[in-house]
């Protein structure tokens, strides 16, 4: 082996190791996503395993969390997650009947004012704490049959992207320009930070799908002018 090819071959053991090393310490982010295609609110029972999920874990005061909503795993990632949850109301009625109303005034100072269902005049933080207290006392109610349930694997789905890397290319430089900013692709894709969101939805029919999204934390976007 002449000089100019070790020299070449070194340079190429490098960069290999150079990258192996960097999506090694590159980390996986593993968020859920909750949503649905109607105007119909859907409820979650807060468990121990989801309320390792930041944002679910501000909810565990309460027994129930509302299924549109997203949240990431900080630390400990859970082996299994068994989540139940039950259709609900449409979000006005919801409102209506365990809020009451509230009337929002223009002014030169705007207010709003809050009256409970029994029309009488509260505080925000009354309506808020007394409605929540009143829909959780009738998701209480519900019967077993009410709730459906399925279970995920956040450690094995995760496990299925590990040594991998999301396809396109992450944010790499980005230049304020005024209110825009022009946005370059990094060169070194590999040490960027990955996400992995599992999401769940729910159609008109009440029918679930879970997909898996695997990106880059900051996606290179192919419009170089950000606005």
């Amino acid at each position: 082996m002449n000089k100019k090819t070790y020299i070449g071959l070194a340079a190429v053991v490098s960069v290999v190791t150079i990258a192996f090393i960097q999506t090694v310490n590159a980390e996986t982010e593993l968020w859920l996503e909750f949503s649905s295609a109607q105007d119909k609110m859907y409820f979650v029972k807060n468990s121990d395993n989801l309320n390792l999920c930041t944002y679910m874990s501000n909810n565990n005061e309460w027994p129930y969390s509302s299924w549109a909503s997203r949240c990431y795993f900080k630390g400990k990632i859970p082996k299994e997650i068994t989540i139940e949850y039950t259709p609900w109301l449409p979000y006005d009625e919801d409102k209506l009947t365990y809020y009451g109303k509230s009337k929002f005034y223009p002014e030169e100072k705007p207010f709003t004012i809050y009256y409970n269902p029994n029309d009488e005049q509260v505080s925000e933080v009354r309506w808020v704490d007394e409605g929540i207290a009143r829909r959780t006392k009738a998701l209480d109610a519900l019967p077993e049959s009410s709730w459906h349930t399925f279970t995920i694997k956040p450690k094995q789905i995760l496990e299925k992207y590990k040594w991998k890397s999301p396809e396109g290319r992450p944010v790499g430089i980005v230049i304020p320009i005024g209110s825009s900013a022009f946005v370059y692709p990094s060169i070194y894709p590999y040490n960027k930070d990955k996400v992995l969101t599992i999401e769940m939805s729910l159609d008109e029919n009440d029918n679930l799908t879970i997909d898996e999204n695997f990106e880059w934390e900051d996606e290179y976007s192919k419009d170089l002018l950000m606005n």
